[in-house]
């Protein structure tokens, strides 16, 4: 989600209208479920960002958050342990 709107931020700013980039520009939209008339399909919700008919959840990027952060940690504690990062 947050690719496509980027890309297409930048599509737009530098105006790129070759076919490879027209291509990857539909590509994009109809992965995400954005009708074709449209740039940037965004909804903003309370608990929710929708881009086309992609739907992410506040709780979803939550638990992302989470599970990356214990991979992190869990890393972390094992380049400590190997002595190949030192916590000051």
């Amino acid at each position: 989600m947050r690719n496509h709107i980027r890309h297409d931020i930048c599509d737009n700013i530098f105006d790129d209208n070759s076919e490879n980039n027209k291509k990857r520009r539909e590509k994009r939209a109809k992965e995400l479920g954005i009708g074709d008339r449209l740039l940037v399909h965004v909804g903003f919700d309370i608990d929710a960002i929708k881009v086309g008919d992609t739907e992410l959840t506040f709780s979803q990027i939550e638990k992302f958050l989470e599970r990356s952060q214990d991979i992190f940690n869990q890393h972390t504690q094992e380049l400590v342990r190997d002595g190949r990062l030192s916590i000051v």
